[in-house]
Formats: structure tokens, C-alpha cells, sequence
């Protein structure tokens, strides 16, 4: 089972254009993106890889180190706001990849940039992939 917002041990399956996928079980393949396959991986190979979810909602594996995982708790800059939370830059990138919203939504005077303290937990079972 994959550890979303986490790091898995997972093992490279196939290659394309856009980079390696990984065998994630039951839930389906994921993206190593190319910037972070390297000429030494093969079919077979295992690598640690933090486990999050991109803007499209789709399951990505990073070597990048982010700035919390699942569990943690951390001081987090506002990405954006809208009717249902705020979206935290939870990684290091330049643009938000791994989010987390606020429930209920934020007060009125939480804006874009502003930081707040978070704490990131799993989706309940109904909400998992």
C-alpha cells in the first residue's frame, strides 16, 4: 500500500518520454518525471521516493526532501485561497505540488502568502485513491 504524502520503496517498471513509472500496486503506476531518472535505472530498479499528489491529482514519486510529511506538523506559506480551504506550499519547488486545505475554510484574513501552522494527516478511507 503507498504512503501518500510519504516516502515508499518502490520499483521502476517502464520508461517513456516523460519518465519512469513505478509499480504502485493497487493503485496503479506513478511518475518518476524525467528531471530524476538518472542512465544507471533499469526495469527492476528500487528507489525511495516521496509519494504526493500533483495539480492534476496525480500520483508523483520526487527524490526532492519536502518541507513536511504526513504526521508532521510545520509553518507553511498560503499558496492560494478559495471556497474550500487554504492551499499550503508543503514542498520546497518554486509552485505548490503537494497541498493540504484547511477545514473548515480559512477566516477572512488569511490571504496568498500569509503562513499558517498546519498539520497533515491521511484521507479518510473514503477519500483515498
Amino acid at each position: 500500500m503507498i504512503k501518500l504524502g510519504d516516502y515508499n520503496t518502490l520499483t521502476l517498471t517502464r520508461f517513456t518520454d516523460h519518465g519512469a513509472y513505478m509499480d504502485g500496486g493497487e493503485v496503479g503506476e506513478i511518475l518518476l518525471p524525467k528531471a530524476y531518472v538518472t542512465r544507471d535505472m533499469r526495469p527492476g530498479t528500487q528507489v525511495d521516493v516521496f509519494v504526493y499528489l500533483d495539480q492534476g491529482e496525480r500520483l508523483v514519486g520526487t527524490f526532492e526532501t519536502p518541507l513536511c510529511r504526513v504526521g508532521d506538523f510545520a509553518m507553511l506559506r498560503v499558496a492560494w485561497v478559495n471556497e474550500y480551504g487554504a492551499f499550503l506550499h508543503a514542498a520546497s519547488w518554486p509552485r505548490p505540488k503537494w497541498s493540504a486545505t484547511s477545514s473548515p475554510p480559512p477566516p477572512p484574513a488569511t490571504t496568498e502568502g500569509s503562513s499558517w501552522s498546519a498539520s497533515f494527516s491521511r484521507a479518510p478511507p473514503s477519500a483515498s485513491r
